[in-house]
Order: structure tokens, then sequence, then C-alpha cells
């Protein structure tokens, strides 16, 4: 059974090898799941929602136990059980939900929320049904259906949202979806006799059907859990003098839309893995350098991975079923040029590559690509240079490649698939890899964080190329990375984190259906030819600048995101 997670905006993730739908009422669990009961109660005078509840004897004590506003589907607390499997919490709420949801060790109740007034008596509640697990691979048809209950005459109607596009006014429809990826369902049941409404929302994660992909089995290993101290076998009393590798990551808008299709990725990796080494110094640890440590990083896994078992992120090219293999839409082994200055530096221009060997169907957007990683590696074509002369080698530039430059200038280098961007961490000098560089999908290799930042003490590995897809085409935005510290060639601490690769700031947030950027008077994704130019002939509001202001003004639209 797959486990619930608080996923962006609050909807429920639902995951599989292939796709899986999880589904509850609003009066019964599914049959197949622990058992779980629960209360909730709303004191007007101290404004304070109190939800208490017990678990099953079948899950352990400390369970974890998620509560939710059940109309707007926003998280209240999460919390462990008790010993004897209770649990109890008061969530300050000056205006009330009329439900809550609570969900634990994969069962999902909704309750009523006693003492909340006339309002939420007469509102309906409703929740989007169905079997308690059913696989599919990515084009079969997957069954969407609601249920609700309302006052006694009520006339409901049911208005259902795919994040496709899809919609549906049925209170059950089929649906097949095109392509692998996480996608939400949103029903809203109004009550027509109170003018009234509830809402629930799912996330269906779709994974390509892999049966005759070719990918090698269990091509990256498993890497043993770390212990809580690798460097003191006798435990707690014995780690005088061990060490302790603390990794975080960092991220920003600009780094987090790697498998974002517009048709053409404006975006790169530009989020950062980082790690400080504690040495344990009594009263006074001590946070170690590159001279005492390195540190170096790989693809981790979690068998419990909300995303399956086994999911690992060791590289960011895509894998082709028609010849087996891995890459990108071009042969990197073909000539690029590259402008220098006299003494042999890249003049920091957008060069031309030239004499680009593209292969035909190995871009993301291709049906031969089974595992869709991202587009950031692919090349595009320039329909004018093979205009001019069909027979001439096909110009053409990686979205990454204007952006792989560094002031001053350093010696260009060809940006290789799974390398990521040069930055100021180390001056450019370092490579910053996924570990299967050298062999995606069959290597998993540690990679050194060799730049070291002294004046936060913390090693740094900029801009790793990431993608929220792991190595079998499932949608994973936490990867876990491997972070080990070693003294020379041992290895004195271990830890395993996750480094976020997530796509849930981009532009798309705010300029899908539904998004507060989706008015046609607001710049959205994507923009249509028509858009580039006015009639006049002068730039387009597309391009960020035209007749849309340049942001100055808040109650104004905006200039294109891209160009924000």
């Amino acid at each position: 059974m797959n486990q619930h997670k608080t996923p962006p905006f609050g909807s429920r993730v639902l995951t599989a090898v292939t796709a899986t739908l999880l589904a509850f009422s609003t009066s019964q669990v599914v049959a197949d799941k622990p058992a779980l009961s629960a209360s909730a109660k709303y004191n007007k005078k101290s404004g304070v929602v109190t939800i208490k509840g017990k678990t099953a004897k079948t899950l352990p004590a400390q369970s974890t136990v998620s509560i939710f506003d059940a109309t707007t589907a926003n998280p209240l607390y999460i919390l462990k059980t008790g010993p004897k499997g209770t649990f109890s919490y008061s969530v300050p709420r000056t205006t009330p939900p009329c439900t809550v949801r609570v969900s634990a060790g994969g069962s999902e109740i909704a309750i009523r929320v006693a003492g909340t007034g006339e309002a939420c008596r007469k509102a309906p509640t409703c929740s989007i049904t169905g079997p308690s697990v059913t696989s599919y691979t990515g084009k079969a048809d997957i069954s969407f259906a609601a249920t609700a209950k309302a006052k006694k005459g009520s006339s409901l109607s049911y208005a259902w949202s795919l994040s496709d596009g899809a919609t549906s006014d049925q209170a059950s429809f089929d649906h097949s979806f095109a392509n692998p990826g996480n996608y939400r369902a949103d029903v809203t049941v109004a009550d027509a006799a109170t003018g009234l409404s509830c809402s629930d929302s799912i996330t269906v994660s779709v994974a390509p059907d892999l049966t005759n992909a070719g990918l090698p089995a269990n091509a990256v290993p498993q890497a043993d859990a770390p212990s809580s101290d690798p460097a003191s076998p006798e435990g707690r009393k014995g780690d005088k003098d061990s060490f302790v590798v603390l990794p975080y990551d960092d991220m920003g808008m600009q780094g987090a839309g790697s498998s974002v299709n517009l048709p053409y990725n404006p975006y790169l990796g530009y989020n950062s893995l980082n790690a400080q080494v504690l040495k344990k110094v009594e009263h006074k640890p001590v946070v170690l350098d590159g001279a005492a440590v390195s540190v170096f990083y790989s693809a981790g896994s979690n068998p419990n991975d909300p995303a399956g078992a086994g999911s690992v992120n060791s590289t960011s090219q895509n894998w082709f079923a028609d010849t087996k293999e891995p890459g990108s839409n071009w042969d990197p082994a073909t000539s690029i040029s590259s402008p220098l200055d006299a003494k042999g530096n890249s003049t920091n221009t957008v060069e031309r590559p030239v004499d680009i060997k593209f292969i035909d169907g190995h871009n993301y957007n291709s049906d031969k690509a089974v595992v869709r990683k991202t587009e950031m590696w692919d090349h595009i074509r320039s329909p004018i240079d093979e205009a001019i002369d069909p027979t001439a080698p096909r110009a053409g530039i990686s979205n990454i490649d204007p952006q792989n430059r560094y002031i001053p200038a350093e010696p260009r280098r060809l940006t290789h698939p799974d390398e990521g961007v040069v930055g100021s961490s180390d001056s450019a000098a370092g490579r910053r890899a996924m570990p299967g560089i050298d062999g995606p999908y069959a290597k998993n290799d540690p990679q050194q964080i060799s730049a070291y930042n002294t004046q936060s003490k913390t090693f740094v590995a900029q801009f790793l190329p990431a993608t929220p897809v792991d190595d079998k085409g499932r949608i994973n935005p936490y990867p876990l990375m491997r972070v080990e510290a070693k003294e020379g060639n041992a290895v004195v601490a271990k830890t395993d984190a996750v480094f976020s690769a997530a796509d849930e700031v981009g532009c798309k947030q705010c300029h899908s259906k539904g998004g507060i950027g989706s008015d046609d008077s607001i710049w959205r994704t994507p923009v249509t030819e028509a858009e580039l130019t006015t009639a006049d002939g002068k730039p387009g509001p597309a391009t960020g600048a035209g007749s849309f202001p340049d942001g100055a003004n808040p109650a104004a639209p905006w200039p294109g995101a891209i160009h924000n």
C-alpha cells in the first residue's frame, strides 16, 4: 500500500510503478486498510478545534497521523500516535473547517467538526472514491468517481478539472493520460438548494511502461543505510572525536523547472547541495574544512519512498527504447566552435555550435523517449540554416550552453549531459555532475564536492542538474543523495539527505489553468507566435517588451514570466 504525504498546495499524492489511484469515501475507509477512528469538536469560546482518535493495533506506536482541512485540502497538523495508538491535537482556528480528514497508515476518514454551526451542518461533504489500488500503464483508462452527502432532497452538481485540461460534469468518468507525470484531479460538488459546496483533490502519479525499454536491471545499486555513528562502533558512549556530516540543499524558482516543456525548456538546474562536517569535540564541536576532510555525494534510495521502492536519481539524461541507450538529440562527439580571445579564454558570447550531428527522434518529447528526464540537453535545429542549405552541417544550440559562462572568463568547456553549469563557488574550476555521468542508468559514482566556502564553512556542490524524475521514469521531486565525509580514504560519517529537484515553484504554478496568472490579460505559458509581434510589426507582449509595462506598476500585467 502506498504512503500518503502532503505535497504542495495540500493535494494528496498517489504513486505506483505505473499509476495508482487510491480513493476514500466520507463514511468508510478502504476495506483492506488498518482501521482508524476519530472525532473533532470546535470550541467557539476558545477558538480551538480538537481532533482525537485511535489507530488499529496493527499500526505500531509512533505512527504518523496527518490532519487536513477537508474543504481546502490544506494540512492542519502532522503528529505521532502514543504508546496505545491514540492521538489528540488542538488547532487554533478563528473560522473552523466544517470537515477534517485524518489519515494514518494508508487509511483515511473524513469527519464532521461538531460545534461549527448551521452553515456547516447544511454543507455537503464529498470525496473522490474508487478501488483501493489499481495499476495502469501511462495511456490506460483511469476511473475517477466522487461520492457526496447532503441534506435529503438536495440537487447536487459535479465539476471535475484535471491538470491536463480534461473536465467532466459527471459523478464518475474514465480518463487516460497521454504521457507519464503527476496529474492533479479536482472535484467540486455544489448543492443547488443551499448554494454551498465541497471539494476534494488527488494527484495521480503515472509512470511509463518500461516492459520493452531495455533499462538495465537494478542498474544503480542499493546503498547500505547510514548508521547513527559510523565512526563510533561502541555507540553514543564512544563517540568522542567522531564526525558528523550535515547536508542541506538550497533552491530557487529559476532552477525548479527542469522537466517543463514550453516546448523548449528555459530553465536549468540551479539547485545546490551543501554540507558541513563537524568533529565532536566536547563542549565545542569543530567545523572542519577541505584540508581536514573531503566530501562526496552519490544517489541514495529509500525502500519506503512515496515515489516507489528503490527510487533513485543518478542521471538527468533521457532513455530511448529504440536504441536501449540514454542520451539527447545530438552526438556530443561532434565538434563545437568556441570564440576565444587572444589568451585562449572564452569571450563569454553566445556561441553557435557547428557540425552538430542530430539524432532524429532522440529529443525529450519524442515517443522513443520512455524515461523523460529533461530537455535541458537537447539542441535546437536552425530552420534558417536548413532552408539555406539542407545538406550543410546543421547548426544548433542547447539551452544550457549560452548560460554556461563565468566572468572573469575561463577556458570554455563543452557542457556534457549530466554536468551542471559553472558557478561562483569555485570560480568555475570544478565539475558538478550527476553520479551517473560516466554511465547513465548503470553507474552511481561518488562525486567530490570540491568547493569550500570559508565564510559559511560549507562544502558547496553548486547547480546540480537533477530533475524531478527518477531512473524508472517516476515523478519524485525529492530524491535522496548519499553524502559521505572522508578522512583520507576512510569514510568517517555519512548521511542520506533530500536534494530538492522540485518544479513546484515554476512559471506553470501561476500561469496554468486556475493559477493567479492564467487570465488572458496576463502572460502565460505557452505563448503563440502571434504574440511575438503586434499588428504594426512591433515587439509583442510575449517578448517581455512591447505593450506590457516593466512591472513597476503592481496593478498592471507584467511582462513575460521568463523575462521578469
